[in-house]
């Protein structure tokens, strides 16, 4: 076995016991495992005890774990749905993404950064965190309730605005329209493709799944499963779109199947195991060897992020025609920085937008604002609950609101 073969052994069985222990410790105590996990990762990350350093493979196996996520939220929803959602993905998603970036634009100037640099981590700063948000959103029953549904909307909008964002940042930089590689100009056709591929899949995927669910071995089945998810996800990453995209449109595709919870319950292993290296592995980027005045400076970009986020998606929520107690919940869920936000200001500093300090600023700052947000939606959901009217009387604020219930479509919930 080489060294680099031998590492990334040692850092998979340290990783493994973390998720063990610290998801078996939580839960015996009745809390979210998830902010034990990104403290056990900053413990033995690359910033505190170092027992695991730098990796790709670990980044590799998080990108994994979102991808299987979105399958799995993908065969819960139906087509239906997802058309009764429409106004909510782009009138609600895009008005918070546009308010949510002009306000953290605000943020990033006043903190220092020239205005081309504060426009592209404001942007960037955005993006929420799909995977925390729906973990937390699921941990707490609360995916089917308004707000829940309300905050995956905006999520997959933003996942629809990734590409473009990618795209836009060589622009700003100042280089060729569209980007060196054509990025920009390749969208449209992307889009098609993934479309096309997508429709090829939901002919085909029931075909290929009912024949192994019917003929094979049970082991095949969570294989075929396994495939189709990653083949899915990949193939929107080839395109310059969002991997977690193309996981969830293979989870749509299928999800009006009879046996769709055999599926689900084929790939959950998979799911919450991989997944919980992804918040270990956001644990390795806090900088907890940084100087406690550095430190202070990133709790406070932080706080910075999660009140211009939380501000402007009420307002967004409100000018949507959404009741204050839904808007002040959906709004604390998506308040915190995403994933795909260390991707696009990485991509800026890389192209010289953004200089490397600030990149890190604000990089350390989205980390800590995504480890805050179980406390949030904690928080907002005791703010807006507080003197609710009798069940079934307000305007279903809290986590027991009926999946029935009104969602200001003029038809009933999904």
């Amino acid at each position: 076995m080489d060294h680099a073969a031998h590492a990334f052994g040692r850092d998979l069985i340290l990783m493994l016991a973390a998720v063990a222990l610290v998801s078996a410790a939580f839960r015996k105590n009745g809390w979210n495992p998830m902010l034990g996990l990104v403290a056990a990762g900053a413990a033995i990350g690359p910033h505190g005890f170092r027992l695991i350093g730098e990796s790709s493979s670990i980044d590799f196996m998080s990108e994994l774990g979102i991808m299987f996520l979105l399958f799995l939220v993908g065969l819960e929803l139906s087509f239906e749905r997802i058309r009764t959602m429409s106004r909510w993905i782009f009138g609600l998603g895009l008005t918070h993404f546009a308010l949510c970036g002009a306000a953290l634009t605000g943020v990033v100037w006043a903190f220092g950064g020239p205005v081309p640099a504060a426009v592209a981590v404001g942007v960037a700063l955005a993006m929420s965190s799909t995977a925390f948000v729906l973990q937390v959103l699921s941990e707490r029953g609360e995916m089917t309730t308004r707000h829940g549904r309300k905050a995956f909307s905006v999520l997959l909008f933003q996942d629809l605005t990734v590409p473009v964002i990618l795209a836009a940042v060589p622009i700003l930089a100042g280089g060729a329209l569209a980007g060196g590689d054509g990025h920009g100009m390749q969208m449209v056709p992307a889009v098609l493709c993934m479309f096309v591929l997508f429709m090829v899949a939901r002919l085909l995927l029931l075909v290929l799944l009912s024949a192994v669910r019917e003929y094979a071995q049970d082991d095949a089945f969570p294989a075929a499963v396994v495939f189709i998810a990653l083949a899915m996800g990949f193939s929107a990453g080839e395109l310059g779109l969002s991997p977690s995209l193309g996981a969830f449109l293979a989870g749509l595709a299928i999800s009006e199947a009879t046996w769709r919870h055999e599926v689900k319950e084929a790939i959950a292993p998979f799911e919450r195991t991989l997944l919980a290296f992804f918040f270990l592995a956001v644990g390795f980027k806090i900088p907890l060897s940084a100087p406690w005045q550095d430190l202070l400076v990133i709790l406070g970009a932080a706080l910075a992020i999660l009140a211009a986020k939380a501000a402007s998606g009420v307002v967004a929520c409100l000018a949507n025609g959404v009741g204050w107690r839904d808007a002040v919940r959906t709004s604390a869920a998506v308040a915190q920085a995403g994933e795909f936000s260390f991707v696009v200001i990485a991509a800026a500093a890389a192209n010289l937008l953004v200089p490397a300090d600030m990149a890190t600023l604000w990089i350390s700052g989205a980390v800590v604002s995504m480890g805050l947000t179980p406390l949030l939606i904690a928080l907002a959901s005791r703010l807006a609950c507080r003197g609710r009217a009798p069940e079934g009387e307000g305007d279903g604020c809290c986590a027991d609101a009926p999946a029935g219930a009104a969602d200001g479509t003029g038809a009933k919930a999904p």
